[in-house]
C-alpha cells in the first residue's frame, strides 16, 4: 500500500497527522515500559530509543503532548500508585 494512501486514510478517518499517529503508539509503548519493572534498568532516554524515538527532544515533546506530563513525572507518579 502506498505511504501516501495510508497517510491520507489516517488524516481523513482519524483526523490525525501520520506522525502524530505513529508517535501516539510509540508513547503508549514507552508508558508501558516506564512502569514495567522489566525495563527499570533503562534510563528514560533508553526507553525513548526502545520505543522508536530518535531524539530526546522528539520523545519529550510527543510524550508531553499525549499525556500532559513529562516521562520522569509519569514514572514517579506511577511508581507511587
Amino acid at each position: 500500500v502506498p505511504q501516501r494512501y495510508v497517510s491520507q486514510v489516517i488524516n481523513e478517518k482519524l483526523d490525525q497527522h501520520f506522525m502524530d499517529f505513529v508517535n501516539g503508539h510509540r508513547v503508549e509503548a514507552a508508558k508501558t515500559m516506564l512502569v514495567d519493572t522489566a525495563w527499570a534498568h533503562l534510563t528514560i532516554d533508553g526507553i525513548a530509543g526502545e520505543a522508536g524515538f530518535n531524539s530526546r527532544s522528539a520523545f519529550y515533546t510527543a510524550f508531553k503532548k499525549a499525556t500532559g506530563t513529562t516521562p520522569g513525572a509519569f514514572r514517579r507518579t506511577q511508581a507511587s500508585s
